[in-house]
Formats: structure tokens, C-alpha cells, sequence
């Protein structure tokens, strides 16, 4: 019972690990260049972390409208 326990566990532990993959790599190229996004091969992780990006999305955009 405590293998099968153990098993479900780790198995749920993978499937969450799977699920945030995804929203990490969205985050992280978020703070990226926009040359180091289309650069290929890509990379994990930005060589200068970049937060003009989410200012000119909230100038692009009405967020605050949207978010209403």
C-alpha cells in the first residue's frame, strides 16, 4: 500500500513539474530581448532580465479596462 502510495505521489509530483514547464518558459521569456525570444537556439534564461517589456504592454493596451 505504501508503494503504491509512494508511486501515485511521485507520479503527481512529475505531472506538476510537466504543468509548470510551460508557465515558466512564458515568464521567463517575458524578461527576455525581443532578439534573445526568436534567437535559435533559444536559451532558458535571459542574459539581461528585461522588465520594459510588461511597461510597454500596459502602454500598448488598457489593461486596467480589461482586468474591469
Amino acid at each position: 500500500m505504501k508503494i503504491k502510495r509512494s508511486l501515485l505521489y511521485i507520479s503527481l509530483a512529475a505531472g506538476a513539474f510537466l504543468m509548470m514547464v510551460p508557465f515558466l518558459w512564458m515568464v521567463l521569456t517575458s524578461l527576455k530581448a525581443p532578439d534573445e525570444v526568436l534567437a535559435i537556439p533559444p536559451k532558458l534564461l535571459p542574459s539581461v532580465f528585461n522588465l520594459k517589456n510588461y511597461a510597454y504592454a500596459f502602454e500598448a493596451a488598457p489593461f486596467g479596462r480589461y482586468f474591469f
